[in-house]
């Protein structure tokens, strides 16, 4: 917080550490440091050997132990030393075998406890005591190694030490030592003594509480909430009455139903839920205490219930034990000395020590034990009049304690132990103790005259809590002779808190007072207890008590006029404080608000009082000038002085001001002034009117500065009144310079203070005078001429020290031909300037900023220049420089009279003398005079008389002698920096002073002030070369280089100052100043001169006057009238606002509502959002309804929405939205009266306002009031019936229906209106102004209908688009820019809204269907043409998803468009996958959002969007080393590689699909592929097709059996991968284990699939299974080895294959396109490929030898050209001109026959033959057989176009018939560019099962012949043509295969152009049209 530097820290730590070295060693051990200063963690564990370790030594010889033992008899110092190093000891073996042996006691007929328990030796005993604690401790780690923690001897003597030790008389012994220290005076014991006994004490304590338990339950809690002090009364009460059980937290929202009065619509319930965002309740502050608190009862559980130990004493002494306990102690002695050792204690002179507490704290639990074990005990010690035996100490004893002002727990011991008593002991004649403890408090109520008891919180919550517990419940019994008479005592309270004086101070955290929150609290109870009474005290005609407490201790809310005299000494100011209240504590108040609540809740007349008050008050809340306002922050600085708010960049004016305010004597002088003239008001941006006077405005901001309560002062109104040379007011957004500035206001001051008797202030205090002198060379003449400066301005640059800048100022210049008036000659002469009269304040301007004529540039010089703390500036005065050429000419002529005396020839010393003239040349007169006989005796005389003074001759040295007293400092460059001040606040006068007082420096920056040390004045001002390694704030003065901070101007104080200068002309201004300078006090004569001024005859205008010569010290402390004043009024303002905007009042606030009765409200009564049964509710009720709305509404506007802490704004508008709905009439009384009064301010609220809380929650009861009004009055929000009658329902005052709703539609069209630009400008704020746009559209459907009427869609989306709109400027002229590179505005409620409108328009498919997003049970609304317009934007949809807004609410969007329409499908695809083709792995996700709600949509083409994002299936195609073409393994270097890829069917550039995006980027982009796998395995989750069709697709590469095989390895080692390393702040781990969990659920219906698809596969492969892992098997037997069991082979839900080489591609079919163009055909070859079953194991393929397949790389080398391996996986040696061709015979049929083989081959691997299937087996000398087939499982399709022209080319495949196609054909049309002279590839076929028919299927196909003009050049290297360019489309012919159909019309998505015909693209713009 600034308070407290580092540097101030470290020199306190320094001195603490030499201070109290123990206690900081006690620090660092409490935060685990060792003696070495290092923390155990930052050591490696060290193996110690114990026996090594001195301590060990010293514990173990018992010979060295009895040495340091019998120190202790010395006493003193050396008794303290050895008594903390045997407590630093481990337990003594020999002591500690004496104790748990009790040895000479146990089993010996005479006890000697004496050799235990030594009472005659203090230390010793002490030493004994601490070795029982640690044996009651049972701190086995110090068991000595005699002594085993599992020796069975020990733990027998553990066992049953207790026992023992009572048995055989251990208590009887320590009882008796206990009655030898309660003989001796308490006061007189010493340290060790007072140990002593307070230990006695504490095992007392035990013993007996564990004695007393079975009788008393509950004992030990009881006395652990005395010993636990800082639990208050009502946490006991509570845990009391809740037996510890209320500890756990419930927030509301689970125990109280909310009426949710915003019902929407159920038709539309479905929409609600998937796109708003979830409807969480946030833990309010309220709910956050609450649960903190539950926290701290759980803590405090476990320190307050029984502990295992305590229970197992219970035990033990619930026998005999306990008897001989009870019967060793004399309970009624025992009370009694506990009461008179505590009276001693409690009435001890001196302070309480640490050990005094703890007797008393042991003392007030024995005696409350013996109370409650013995309820008879209490008319011993509290009833002396029933026995003369009785104690009559008891009242004294408890007085004592309950006021003790020494100690704040002595008070709470008190507190807590006789509430505890007195409350369990109610049942005890009739809760006599009580009953006597309140009769005995209401006699001895404090009033605050005895300062004894001033501390009495404890005596009132003891006070008021004894009323609660004895008499809540008692009304109606009798009560007895002692009973209290509450109207009496109600009516006495009431009295004396009307006349208390509150002694709580108005500024700061004031200390409560603490007898007013007694009478408050009291009220309160006494109220609580007979609330009956409410009806008396809060009768306006009685006591009025509920306005008394509101306007007398919460709120001042009466109007006054107060007349105020000047504020100086002597004046009694406490006049006016007696109209502030009387609470200005938060405890007091929150108190007062307390008694409040007593009163009104429940009770109609005290509400009904309370509300007239709090809406007095509203009606006075001022409007805060800020948002987030917090008046507590902003309390005047702990060091008692103000700041001056920086407006801009008047920091230059904030430091220098701050200067002249702390200069004493000028700040009080210049208030004095009296220019007695009218406050000159000026009108100021038509808002206000400003005094335009300097003088005024500087007396004002001196008084502010000086008695204000803030934190700062605004100086707008000097900044105003401060004018430059044209007449300007400051430029608060210019930085100037300090020194301008300083000499303009010290020129507008002397102008102001001219007619006033301060007409010199200026020169008395800061006024100093320079001498210029002319010094003639030739005959010594000086000329001189006085000037008057206010500050000195000194050269820096090239200077080391101020010294030498004082020197350079006083160095002269010579003059050359300077004509001598004393001469008549034209001579050398010498220029100087010097210090003729000191000032008193000297302000010294240091030249950092300099001119630089070479770069004519401002520079600044950031050299070192030093300054010391005191400066004597007597060597640069005039008087300085005489003196010392004086000296210098007195030194020369003693030279020359010793050469004279020397020399014995006189013509030498002639000629010396001559010499010694033309030495002096032209000052030969003056050197005749000085060797005159009688000038050489004046001189003499005067030197000798001289010398002892030397320079001080004329002025002591003080009168010369500075102190430095203030810093301007700068920071930055020249051109722009900032200024602040440092100074010294001990500047008073001196000889009233404490001269050993330190200087105490702050520093003063703008509206901050903070603790400067004086000592880092050299590292902060001088400059120079920074030692600091980093930046400063203003990022200069890095290290190295000189560092931009450094001292700008100086001040420095005179250490003796002249007296102040005042001039009288008017007797009332003499009278003035002999009254508040106190020139008639006696003591004050001598401290000021008068002279009487008779103008000469000459002076024309002059008038007689006085002259005042005051003593400097003597301008007391004032503050005019006028100013005082305003400082009044502002720190009333101020506290009133502090108790305003307050989290104390806000909660009683809200309070108030929930005090107030409403009806039930539920969804059954509420409907509509209106109350059904409001027409039953009374009038008087209602009324008092629309009070609170109006008070509720005047809050939430004028404060909580400007209030920092607005927690309760959600609930309070809860209640008032409730209040609106059960009296509906005052909606519209809101609406006018709040909303309308101040429509701008409403916008702000709306828009502007920073706080999300109050945009929302303002926002939502405007909206709610609209649709109360909407509901009740039946408006349909239509237009037309207003159109030609705006201007005349404008002007209506009536309020009759159609003026009401024409008023909601003008609030609706103004909201509307400040969209294009308030609410753009606003645009990091307009989330909650489309939330209310949002909910008004789900309100129902005239608010539905109003929207569409405006163009709602439009609206929004041409603000949402921005500049790229396609209405362009309809809306607004200009388009201002909305959202940053940083941060993303909030247009989810946009996007929400116009989803929400879309739902309610007719959408009907080209099938005659609507989409379920349509309701088409409402009435449903026609779009318009520019929504429409805006709607087809293409702009629209990828900005939504590219930024991610609500992809729910925009899935709606996207269903409603592409429902049943391919075309905008197609083009919604195309802008999913280029977005996504270009994003990162985060900017991939909101596309693959919108994927899932656009895949979802279920209509008849779902299956073409599957194909179009995920991607269609087809075998990469590659050329081998060979040069062959490839499909399949062949031609692979790893099992692993990719054999299939998953294109998308769009067939356009940057169109990768998902899948391939995925498999393309599982092993370069994990995050990428990450993120995509998530959304596919959520869609296989959500959507039946996608599963279908993902679980359908062929394995990328041959070591999977299924698609999905590869994804669980790869989601494995990314959760790995994220385990190892770190990826900052991206949840890399989270994110993976998500996508394992839903890859899980993918696992379980993909199990299910393989097991149903077992039969289907079997049937088709004619009943014959697949044997897997058979070949593993034979290879283990061949070799005999044994092996691990293979992997096992991976199920696949289809027929899994391996694709070997190519064998044969043959021409099956093929098609010409066109008639006329016999070089366009369609071809479809036939491959005939290698073909055999695979094994996938998900690492490898087991259908392959392992010598060739390991793991999954291939060795080729292994492989012999020629063999069988070969035909799958190519030779590494395979050349062309190698290769071994296989004759066979072929028989290739048109659907595809088996490839039979007639040839043999031979190799070493086996022989190759043909079997029966005609398969062709390998057959070998093993048994291992490497079967394959051929297989002609491939059709290829491809385009020759032999012709010169390019053509657009549309493929579709049908099946003929309904049966089953083998293969997968894609869904949509495929659509190719076909290049001149080229043949393109289209499509690759493959068969699902090869054993089975390819089946009956046909192409259906379009094809245009095109030229394009520049795109196909652009083109030319891909298989699609880009839209840049277009197309110029000329003779289009289209030809269709089997099926042709008619012309149709097409609408293109781009440019909405209708195209007539067949056309593949669109005339107008060349864009793709799809069927």
């Amino acid at each position: 917080d600034g308070f407290l530097t580092q540097e101030n820290f470290l020199e306190f730590y320094y001195s603490a550490c030499k201070q109290r070295a123990h206690v900081v060693w006690a620090n660092l051990a409490s935060n685990h440091y060792r003696n070495d200063l290092k923390k155990p963690s930052e050591v490696e564990i060290e193996k110690v050997e114990v026996r090594n370790l001195p301590r060990y030594h010293l514990t173990t010889n018992q010979e060295c132990f009895k040495m340091i033992f019998s120190l202790l008899d010395y006493g003193g110092k050396i008794a303290i030393e050895a008594w903390n190093l045997l407590n630093r000891l481990p337990t003594s073996p020999e002591v500690f075998k004496v104790i748990i042996q009790l040895e000479g006691v146990r089993g010996q007929q005479t006890k000697n406890w004496e050799s235990i328990l030594d009472s005659n030796s203090i230390y010793k005993f002490l030493m004994e005591d601490e070795n029982e604690k640690d044996e009651k401790e049972s701190a086995e780690d110090s068991v000595p190694e005699f002594f085993r923690s599992d020796d069975p001897k020990f733990l027998e003597y553990k066992k049953h030490w207790r026992s023992d030790f009572i048995e055989n008389g251990g208590f009887e012994h320590l009882f008796r030592i206990f009655n030898q220290f309660s003989k001796k005076e308490t006061l007189n014991l010493s340290i060790f003594d007072k140990n002593i006994l307070s230990f006695i004490l504490k095992i007392l304590k035990n013993y007996l509480t564990a004695t007393f338990a079975k009788k008393v339950p509950g004992l030990y809690r009881n006395l652990s909430f005395i010993r636990l002090f800082h639990l208050s009364l009502d946490f006991i009460q509570d845990y009391i009455r809740t037996e510890g059980k209320s500890n756990e937290f419930i927030p509301e929202s689970v125990t109280t139903e909310n009426v949710q009065l915003e019902k929407k619509p159920s038709q539309i319930d479905d929409i609600i839920g998937p796109m708003l965002p979830e409807n969480k309740r946030k833990m309010s502050k309220d709910d956050a205490t609450k649960k903190k608190e539950a926290e701290e009862k759980k803590k405090e559980k476990l320190k307050i219930e029984e502990t295992s130990d305590f229970l197992v004493l219970v035990e033990k002494l619930s026998g005999d034990l306990g008897h001989h306990i009870l019967s060793t102690i004399n309970f009624k002695d025992m009370a009694k000395l506990c009461v008179t050792q505590g009276l001693e204690l409690l009435n001890k002179p001196t302070d309480l020590e640490s050990e005094d507490r703890l007797i008393l704290e042991y003392t007030i639990s024995i005696f409350s034990a013996i109370l409650l074990y013995d309820n008879s005990l209490i008319d011993f010690v509290f009833n002396p009049t029933s026995s003369p035996d009785n104690l009559t100490t008891g009242k004294e004893y408890l007085l004592e304690g309950i006021f003790c002002s020494k100690s704040l727990n002595i008070r709470k011991y008190f507190c807590n132990a006789f509430y505890i008593v007195c409350k369990e002991t109610l049942n005890y004649k009739n809760g006599f103790l009580s009953k006597y403890i309140i009769k005995l408090f209401l006699e001895n109520l404090p009033d605050g005259k005895s300062e004894k008891r001033v501390d009495c919180n404890q005596y009132f919550e003891l006070l008021c809590k004894l009323i609660e517990e004895t008499y809540q419940g008692k009304e109606g019994q009798s009560d007895d002779d002692n009973s209290l008479n509450f109207d009496f005592l109600l009516e006495s309270t009431i009295n004396q808190l009307k006349a208390h004086n509150s002694t709580e101070k108005r500024s700061g955290n004031t200390a409560s007072d603490k007898i007013l929150m007694g009478y408050l609290n009291l009220c309160q109870k006494i109220l609580f207890v007979k609330p009956h009474l409410r009806e008396l005290v809060g009768d306006p005609a009685k006591h009025n008590l509920v306005h008394e407490i509101f306007s007398s201790c919460l709120f001042d809310i009466a109007d006054r006029e107060n007349n105020f005299p000047h504020y100086s000494e002597g004046v009694d100011a406490t006049n006016f404080s007696k109209d502030y209240v009387k609470c200005k504590g938060k405890d007091s108040r929150a108190m007062a608000y307390k008694l409040l609540s007593t009163l009104c809740r429940g009770h109609e007349q005290n509400m009904n009082v309370l509300l007239k008050d709090l809406l007095a008050l509203v009606s006075k809340i001022p409007l805060a000038n800020s948002w987030n306002y917090h008046p507590s922050g902003d309390a005047k600085s702990m060091w008692g002085y103000v700041g001056l708010k920086n407006l801009g960049c008047i920091c230059y004016m904030n430091s220098m001001l701050q200067q002249f305010y702390m200069t004493p004597t000028f700040r009080y002088a210049v208030m004095m002034a009296d220019d007695k003239k009218e406050p000159n008001l000026v009108n100021k941006d038509n808002k206000y009117m400003i005094d335009d006077n300097v003088l005024h405005q500087l007396q004002k901001m001196f008084g502010f500065l000086e008695l204000t309560d803030r934190q700062d002062y605004n100086p707008h109104e000097f900044c105003f009144s401060f004018k430059d040379f044209q007449g300007n007011p400051v430029n608060v957004s210019v930085q100037q310079d300090a020194q301008e500035f300083l000499n303009m206001i010290f020129d507008k001051l002397e102008t102001g203070l001219k007619n006033t008797p301060f007409r010199h202030i200026l020169d008395s205090v800061y006024g100093g005078k320079t001498c210029q002198q002319l010094i003639c060379s030739n005959c010594g003449h000086v000329k001189s001429r006085e000037e008057t400066f206010y500050n000195m301005s000194l050269e820096v640059k090239n200077m080391k020290t101020i010294h030498d800048s004082l020197e350079k100022y006083i160095t002269g210049e010579v003059i050359d031909d300077f004509f001598c008036d004393n001469c008549k000659k034209k001579v050398s002469t010498t220029k100087r300037t010097c210090i003729s009269q000191p000032p008193n304040v000297m302000i010294v301007h240091l030249q950092r900023i300099i001119f630089d004529w070479e770069a004519m540039v401002n520079m600044k010089v950031n050299s070192r220049l030093e300054f010391p703390h005191e400066l004597n500036i007597e060597p640069y005065t005039q008087d300085g420089l005489e003196w010392r050429e004086k000296q210098k000419l007195r030194e020369k002529k003693a030279s020359a009279s010793e050469s004279k005396k020397k020399g014995e020839d006189g013509e030498e010393e002639h000629d010396k003398e001559k010499d010694f003239d033309k030495e002096k040349d032209g000052e030969k007169e003056k050197e005749h005079e000085l060797n005159s006989p009688e000038k050489d005796v004046k001189e003499q005389i005067h030197e000798e008389a001289e010398e002892p003074l030397g320079p001080y001759m004329k002025h002591p040295k003080e009168h010369y002698e500075y102190r430095l007293a203030g810093i301007v400092v700068h920071i930055g460059t020249a051109d722009f920096g900032h200024y602040y001040s440092y100074i010294n606040t001990n500047r008073g006068d001196p000889s009233k002073n404490n001269s050993n007082a330190p200087n105490k420096w702050l520093e003063f920056n703008d509206s901050s002030i903070r603790d400067f040390d004086v000592k880092n004045i050299e590292n902060e001002c001088f400059g120079g070369a920074s030692t600091d390694s980093s930046d400063d704030s203003w990022g200069w003065g890095k290290s190295g280089r000189d560092n931009s901070k450094n001292a700008y101007i100086l001040v420095y104080e005179r250490v003796i100052k002249d007296p102040v200068k005042m001039i009288v002309h008017e007797e009332s201004e003499e009278k003035f100043l002999q009254n508040y300078l106190d020139l008639n006090n006696k003591e004050n004569a001598g401290k000021f001169k008068i002279q009487n001024v008779v103008p000469k005859p000459d002076e024309k205008d002059a008038k007689e006057h006085k002259i005042y010569e005051v003593d400097y010290y003597n301008i007391k402390k004032f503050v005019p009238s006028a100013a005082y004043k305003k400082v009044w009024e502002d720190n009333h303002k101020f506290m009133f606002e502090r108790h305003l905007y307050n989290e104390e009042f806000f909660k009683f606030i809200k309070e108030v509502g929930s005090s107030i009765k409403l009806p039930e409200l539920n969804s059954q009564n509420v409907v509509n959002f209106v109350y059904q049964n409001h027409k039953e509710v009374p009038e008087k009720t209602k009324e008092g309804y629309m009070t609170v709305i109006r008070i509720f509404a005047n809050l939430i506007y004028s404060l909580l929405a400007r209030a920092n802490d607005n927690s309760q704004l959600g609930e309070i508008c809860t209640v008032m939205k409730q209040l609106i709905s059960v009296v509906p009439e005052s909606a519209f009384d809101f609406i006018e009266k709040i909303v309308f009064k101040d429509l701008k301010y409403t916008v702000e609220l709306i828009i502007t306002c920073p706080d999300r809380t109050v945009r929302s929650n303002i926002s939502q009861v405007i909206l709610h009031a609209i649709n109360v009004m909407v509901s009740f009055y039946g408006f349909d929000l239509s237009l037309k019936k207003f159109e030609g009658k705006e201007e005349e329902l404008g002007k209506s005052t009536e309020r009759g229906p159609l003026e009401m709703e024409y008023k909601i539609v003008c609030l609706l069209n103004l909201l509307l209106s400040v969209m294009p630009v308030e609410v753009a400008k606003g645009w990091t704020k307009f989330g909650q102004y489309f939330e209310f746009w949002r909910d008004f559209a789900l309100s129902g459907t005239p608010q539905l209908r109003f929207l569409f009427q405006k163009e709602m869609i439009a609206y929004l989306i041409d603000f949402y688009l921005e500049k790229k709109s396609p209405l362009g400027n309809l809306y607004s002229e200009h388009k201002h820019s909305i959202g940053s590179r940083y941060t993303a505005p909030e247009f989810d409620p946009l996007i929400q809204t116009i989803a929400i409108m879309l739902r309610r328009t007719k959408k009907i498919s080209a099938f005659g269907r609507s989409p379920k997003t349509c309701l088409t049970d409402l009435e449903q609304f026609e779009l318009s043409p520019n929504e429409s317009k805006c709607l087809d934007s293409v702009d629209f949809f990828d900005k939504t998803m590219s930024e991610k807004y609500d992809p729910a609410a925009f899935g709606v969007i996207i269903e409603h468009f592409s429902f049943e329409n391919e075309q905008f499908s197609y083009q919604l695809g195309l802008l999913i996958l280029r977005g996504l083709n270009k994003c990162n792995f985060d900017e991939a996700k909101p596309y693959l959002e919108v994927i899932t709600y656009f895949l979802n949509i279920q209509d008849c083409y779902q299956m073409r969007r599957i194909e179009w994002i995920l991607g269609y299936p087809q075998p990469i195609i590659q050329s081998t080393r060979t040069g062959a073409i490839s499909y399949g393994m062949y031609g692979n270097n790893s099992i692993d590689d990719v054999v299939w890829s998953y294109e998308s069917t769009m067939n356009s550039n940057n169109c990768v699909s998902v899948l391939q995006h995925i498999i393309v980027n599982r092993k370069r982009l994990e995050n990428l592929c990450l993120v995509c796998l998530r959304q596919v395995l959520i869609l296989c989750e959500v959507n039946p097709a996608v599963f279908e069709y993902v679980t359908s697709l062929p394995p990328p590469s041959y070591n999977y059996a299924n698609f999905s095989d590869w994804m669980k390895p790869f989601i494995e080692n990314y959760i790995n991968d994220a385990k190892k390393y770190y990826y900052g702040t991206y949840p890399k781990e989270e994110t993976g284990n998500e996508t394992l969990k839903l890859y899980g659920l993918f696992e379980e219906k993909l199990a299910k699939k393989i097991e149903k698809n077992q039969d289907i596969i079997l049937n088709f492969r004619g009943g014959k299974k697949i044997e897997m892992g058979v070949q593993a098997e034979k290879q283990a037997e061949e070799s005999k080895e044994k092996i691990p069991e293979p992997p096992a082979v991976l199920k696949s839900a289809l027929p899994t294959y391996v694709i070997g080489e190519t064998k044969s591609e043959e021409k099956f079919k093929e098609y010409q396109l066109l008639e006329d163009t016999p070089g366009l055909t369609l071809v479809e070859n036939q491959i005939t490929v290698y073909l055999k079953d695979s094994q996938p194991t998900g690492t490898t393929n087991l259908a392959f030898p392992t010598s060739v397949v390991k793991d999954s790389y291939i060795s080729s080398h292994q492989v012999r050209p020629g063999s069988a391996l070969s035909h799958f996986i190519l030779p590494m040696h395979t050349s062309t001109s190698e290769t071994i061709k296989t004759e066979a015979s072929t028989d290739v049929e048109n659907q595809g026959s088996t490839t039979k083989n007639s040839q043999v081959s031979e190799d070493k691997e086996g022989i190759e033959v043909v079997n029966e299937e005609g398969k062709i087996e390998v057959i070998a000398n093993t048994e291992n057989a490497f079967v394959y087939e051929l297989n002609p499982m491939l059709r290829r399709l491809h385009i020759v176009n032999d012709t010169e022209d390019a053509y657009q080319f549309n493929l579709t495949i049908i099946p003929k018939t309904e049966t089953f196609l083998n293969f997968r054909a894609p869904a949509t049309s495929l659509g190719y560019y076909l290049r001149p002279n080229f043949n393109s590839h289209l499509l690759t076929l493959v068969k699902i099962f090869p054993e089975v028919d390819w089946g009956d299927y046909t192409f259906t196909y379009s094809i245009q012949r095109i030229e394009t003009v520049e795109s196909v050049r652009r083109a030319g290297d891909g298989n699609q043509s880009k839209r840049q360019g277009g197309y110029n489309i000329k003779n289009i012919s289209v030809s269709r295969t089997d099926n042709e159909s008619a012309e149709e019309v097409k609408k293109c998505f781009n440019c909405h152009a209708d195209n007539v015909g067949n056309s593949i693209v669109c005339l107008s713009c060349g864009n793709q049209l799809l069927d």
